[in-house]
């Protein structure tokens, strides 16, 4: 009984308005019934077209069952980005969230694209989710972690894992952590991708948890072939990371864009009243048509 009110409700909250009255309410009450009965792996039919399997134990999953969305409104026009030909890097990669449905854009107009987790269980997800939706052939998956030098570093397994979960939310640390963490292979950026790539990169999607001023430090040699726009995931929990973003890029005339209320427009600096925020890092001679791209009425995928 209790399964049959989980697939019911998820079937109807996939099929109705963000908006829905007391609809995060009504989410977390159908999880935690879910959760009694100890089936935690789901396939979550989403919105885009796209199947994830996803664990209802994790903070960063288990709405996309319900819902059959996951950073929907930035996604679609994301998708507006990916240029024929050319390869996409998604660096944090996660599940997959981002790196499926970009690779179903990529097999599309004969695009490919990189996806990089460090994380062992993200990974082997990631893999699992990309083989469910056929995508194999258009994806390469890298078990890494990327950064300005070569090494090791420690992976924290943050709140997701904490929690049960078997995936989930990490970041790499520098000393103590709150969080159980692993051990996990650092490669240098420029070295990791540039031999890997058959084509020009337009797009990387960046979401690392921190680590994000490592990663451009290590890839400028990337960056300064390819000039690939960059959708960056900014978090104040990570003091400094702003700054060392905008360090990192200091000289290399990219400018700063920021979606609010539906619509990208140009900002001037990383300064934001939000928590999280979707930055788009542009380069200079490339700001007005990638404005134009991504404020179009979005892609149907």
């Amino acid at each position: 009984m209790n399964e049959t009110l989980v697939q019911l409700a998820a079937a109807v909250i996939r099929r109705s308005p963000t908006w829905m009255p007391k609809r995060e309410g009504i989410i977390r009450r159908m999880n935690t019934i879910a959760n009694r009965g100890g089936n935690f792996l789901r396939i979550a039919p989403m919105r885009m077209g796209h199947r994830l399997m996803v664990d209802l134990r994790s903070g960063t999953e288990f709405r996309s069952f319900y819902t059959g969305e996951y950073d929907e409104l930035v996604l679609r026009k994301v998708m507006n980005l990916i240029e024929p030909g050319c390869a996409v890097l998604d660096v944090g990669a996660n599940i997959g969230f981002w790196s499926v449905p970009m690779s179903r854009r990529c097999s599309e107009i004969n695009g490919e694209l990189i996806a990089v987790e460090p994380a062992p269980t993200n990974f082997e997800r990631l893999v699992r989710n990309l083989e469910m939706n056929g995508l194999s052939g258009i994806a390469t998956c890298l078990n890494v972690a990327l950064s300005d030098h070569a090494g090791e570093a420690s992976l924290s397994l943050r709140e997701d894992f904490a929690a049960g979960a078997t995936t989930g939310n990490d970041a790499i640390v520098e000393g103590t952590s709150d969080f159980p963490t692993v051990k996990v292979k650092l490669e240098r950026a420029d070295e990791a991708i540039l031999r890997r790539l058959t084509r020009r990169c337009g797009l990387v999607k960046l979401d690392i948890e921190g680590h994000e001023g490592a990663f451009l430090r290590g890839a400028r040699a990337l960056l300064e072939r390819d000039r690939p726009i960059i959708i960056c995931e900014l978090n104040q929990s990570y003091v400094g990371c702003a700054a060392e973003v905008e360090a990192a890029l200091g000289n290399m005339s990219y400018k700063y864009a920021r979606l609010e209320d539906g619509a990208v427009s140009h900002v001037n600096s990383f300064s934001s009243p939000h928590q999280i925020d979707d930055v788009f890092l542009v380069p200079e001679e490339r700001m007005d048509d990638t404005l134009g791209r991504l404020n179009t009425p979005m892609h149907s995928h």
